[in-house]
């Protein structure tokens, strides 16, 4: 069968990492990838779909984004303008985020996520982040630093993930 994969979308990775940003207390690389994790499981669970369709992998300490990552580790280098990072870790937007590009549901879902998870400490989203989904990915891994986490895998996570994977899957066929 064949693997289920989204298209990323950056403009909306942006916008959501201006939006997490912009409504936490410690905007780093690392919450803002475990809320999008969270706030993505939270979509696709009501939705059936990603914010911003971006692809996960398991790292050490938790699922990571890898696009959006990827705009975080180094924004000058992705020709973004719209945040900053200092210290290699602390997010700092630098405009408001344009809710335009977010759909209603992209921001019911990362507010429901941001009033769980937007004040707890870093061990604490690493520990809830190691789901059955990172577990399998990461016992995958070998010696590599990460591995890729399914699609199916994460949603067989939800509620009713089989019947959502079953309607997923038509749908990418």
């Amino acid at each position: 069968m064949t693997q289920i994969l989204f298209s990323f979308n950056r403009v909306k990775a942006i916008e959501a990492i201006l939006y997490i940003s912009s409504h936490i207390s410690d905007p780093t690389k690392h919450s803002i990838s475990k809320l999008l994790y969270f706030a993505d499981k939270t979509s696709m669970e009501r939705y059936g779909r990603f914010i911003s369709g971006d692809t996960y992998f398991a790292m050490e300490y938790g699922p990571v984004p890898s696009a959006t990552y990827d705009l975080l580790k180094n924004p000058q280098l992705s020709r973004i303008i719209e945040f900053q990072v200092i210290d290699d870790k602390k997010i700092i937007p630098l405009r408001e985020p344009n809710l335009n590009e977010l759909s209603d549901s992209d921001i019911e879902a990362m507010d429901t996520i941001i009033d769980i998870y937007g004040n707890v400490p870093f061990w604490k989203r690493t520990q809830d982040s190691h789901d059955d989904a990172w577990k399998e990915a990461w016992d995958k891994r070998g010696d590599a630093q990460s591995e890729m986490m399914s699609v199916e895998s994460i949603i067989k996570l939800l509620e009713d993930g089989d019947e959502l994977l079953e309607h997923i899957r038509m749908y990418h066929e």
